[in-house]
Protein backbone atom coordinates (compact mmCIF):
# COMPACT_ATOMS: atom_id res chain seq x y z
CA UNK A 1 0.00 0.00 0.00
CA UNK A 2 2.81 2.11 1.08
CA UNK A 3 4.45 1.49 -2.50
CA UNK A 4 1.00 2.77 -4.10
CA UNK A 5 0.45 5.83 -2.12
CA UNK A 6 -2.67 4.03 -0.50
CA UNK A 7 -1.43 3.69 2.97
CA UNK A 8 -2.67 6.44 5.33
CA UNK A 9 0.33 6.79 7.88
CA UNK A 10 -1.38 8.88 10.77
CA UNK A 11 -4.12 6.58 10.38
CA UNK A 12 -3.04 3.49 10.90
CA UNK A 13 -0.76 4.96 14.01
CA UNK A 14 -3.94 6.06 15.34
CA UNK A 15 -5.39 2.90 14.96
CA UNK A 16 -2.60 1.26 16.26
CA UNK A 17 -2.04 3.46 19.21
CA UNK A 18 -5.58 2.53 20.32
CA UNK A 19 -5.50 -0.98 19.51
CA UNK A 20 -2.50 -0.98 21.44
CA UNK A 21 -4.27 0.96 24.87
CA UNK A 22 -7.38 -1.42 24.78
CA UNK A 23 -4.62 -4.18 24.54
CA UNK A 24 -5.94 -5.90 21.09
CA UNK A 25 -2.59 -5.61 19.70
CA UNK A 26 0.52 -5.83 22.08
CA UNK A 27 3.48 -3.79 21.28
CA UNK A 28 5.67 -7.03 20.95
CA UNK A 29 3.29 -8.10 18.12
CA UNK A 30 3.83 -4.85 16.49
CA UNK A 31 7.26 -4.61 17.26
CA UNK A 32 7.89 -7.79 15.42
CA UNK A 33 5.60 -7.04 12.14
CA UNK A 34 6.78 -3.07 12.21
CA UNK A 35 10.34 -5.00 12.67
CA UNK A 36 9.47 -6.84 9.12
CA UNK A 37 8.18 -4.24 7.22
CA UNK A 38 11.46 -1.77 8.04
CA UNK A 39 13.69 -4.70 7.15
CA UNK A 40 12.14 -4.80 3.99
CA UNK A 41 13.58 -1.17 3.37
CA UNK A 42 10.13 0.51 4.48
CA UNK A 43 12.40 2.36 7.50
CA UNK A 44 10.78 5.92 6.75
CA UNK A 45 7.12 4.60 6.30
CA UNK A 46 7.90 2.01 9.79
CA UNK A 47 9.14 5.65 11.27
CA UNK A 48 6.12 7.39 10.36
CA UNK A 49 3.66 5.62 11.63
CA UNK A 50 5.68 4.51 14.85
CA UNK A 51 6.13 8.60 15.67
CA UNK A 52 2.72 8.69 16.07
CA UNK A 53 1.30 5.46 17.32
CA UNK A 54 4.03 5.63 20.15
CA UNK A 55 3.08 8.68 22.31
CA UNK A 56 -0.32 7.68 23.56
CA UNK A 57 1.42 4.35 24.75
CA UNK A 58 4.58 6.29 26.49
CA UNK A 59 2.51 8.93 27.81
CA UNK A 60 -0.01 6.55 29.82
CA UNK A 61 1.42 5.13 33.80
CA UNK A 62 1.47 1.37 32.01
CA UNK A 63 1.76 -1.86 34.68
CA UNK A 64 4.42 -4.02 34.17
CA UNK A 65 2.50 -6.58 32.13
CA UNK A 66 1.02 -3.91 30.08
CA UNK A 67 4.27 -1.72 29.22
CA UNK A 68 6.33 -6.17 28.14
CA UNK A 69 7.26 -5.67 24.81
CA UNK A 70 7.66 -1.98 24.49
CA UNK A 71 11.05 -1.94 24.90
CA UNK A 72 11.62 -4.01 21.58
CA UNK A 73 9.06 -1.57 20.06
CA UNK A 74 11.33 1.05 20.89
CA UNK A 75 14.26 -0.93 19.15
CA UNK A 76 12.42 -0.75 16.29
CA UNK A 77 11.42 2.76 16.31
CA UNK A 78 14.76 3.99 17.47
CA UNK A 79 16.69 2.04 13.97
CA UNK A 80 14.32 3.57 12.00
CA UNK A 81 14.64 6.85 13.38
CA UNK A 82 18.82 6.60 13.04
CA UNK A 83 18.41 5.09 9.36
CA UNK A 84 15.88 8.12 8.05
CA UNK A 85 17.69 10.99 10.49
CA UNK A 86 14.58 11.79 11.61
CA UNK A 87 14.84 14.42 14.27
CA UNK A 88 12.47 16.28 17.19
CA UNK A 89 11.22 15.15 19.89
CA UNK A 90 8.17 12.41 20.81
CA UNK A 91 5.87 13.04 23.71
CA UNK A 92 5.89 10.91 26.56
CA UNK A 93 9.70 9.48 25.68
CA UNK A 94 12.22 11.71 28.43
CA UNK A 95 10.41 10.41 31.32
CA UNK A 96 11.16 6.85 30.44
CA UNK A 97 14.65 7.82 29.28
CA UNK A 98 15.09 9.27 32.78
CA UNK A 99 14.50 6.20 35.00
CA UNK A 100 17.11 4.52 36.51
CA UNK A 101 18.58 1.18 35.28
CA UNK A 102 19.03 -0.54 32.22
CA UNK A 103 15.91 -2.41 31.12
CA UNK A 104 15.31 -2.99 27.35
CA UNK A 105 12.51 -0.07 27.63
CA UNK A 106 14.67 2.64 29.15
CA UNK A 107 17.78 1.46 27.25
CA UNK A 108 15.99 2.26 24.33
CA UNK A 109 14.19 5.17 25.09
CA UNK A 110 17.54 6.71 25.65
CA UNK A 111 18.83 5.26 22.04
CA UNK A 112 15.51 6.60 20.51
CA UNK A 113 15.76 10.28 22.08
CA UNK A 114 19.54 10.63 21.04
CA UNK A 115 18.58 9.13 17.84
CA UNK A 116 15.86 11.93 17.58
CA UNK A 117 17.96 15.05 19.40
CA UNK A 118 20.65 13.86 16.45
CA UNK A 119 23.37 12.37 18.84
Amino acid sequence: MAARKKLDPGALATDLGVLMLIGIVTPSRLADSMGTAASTGAYRTVWTVLRDALPPLLSKDLSPAESRGLGELLTVAAECAERTGAQGVMPGLDPIAARRGSSRLVSQARRLRAALAGT
